[in-house]
């Protein structure tokens, strides 16, 4: 038997919006004031230090967009991206256990 625990459809929607508010409230200049709460990848940090040069009200949106989709974009497994994988048969016979995380968990 399997059991997998991993984020539920309404938590990888909300995802955007909890770095969105997380930004909004920090309000950082620089880079580094990013990578003291979260892991970059170099990449990402060059991209989003040429983000924050001009600050507007879409910037911290852009900035959120680029965190979620790197780090818990559609390509990372989630409820949704199992369910497709169940559904073609992959894992077959094994009994799995799925937990999803919802929204309703964040603190």
């Amino acid at each position: 038997m399997g059991i997998i625990i991993s984020r539920g459809e309404t938590l990888q929607k909300e995802l955007l919006n909890v770095f969105h508010r997380f930004l909004i409230s920090l309000r950082p200049e620089k880079i580094e004031e990013i990578s003291e709460h979260i892991s970059l990848s170099v990449k990402d940090q060059v991209i989003i230090k040429r983000m924050l040069i001009d600050t507007d009200v879409n910037t911290y949106m852009a900035i959120a967009r680029k965190i979620y989709t790197s780090k818990f974009g559609s390509t990372t497994t989630h409820m949704d991206k199992l369910h497709l994988r169940i559904n073609r048969g992959v894992g077959n016979p094994c009994p799995l256990i799925m937990i999803g995380i919802g929204k309703d968990r964040l603190t």
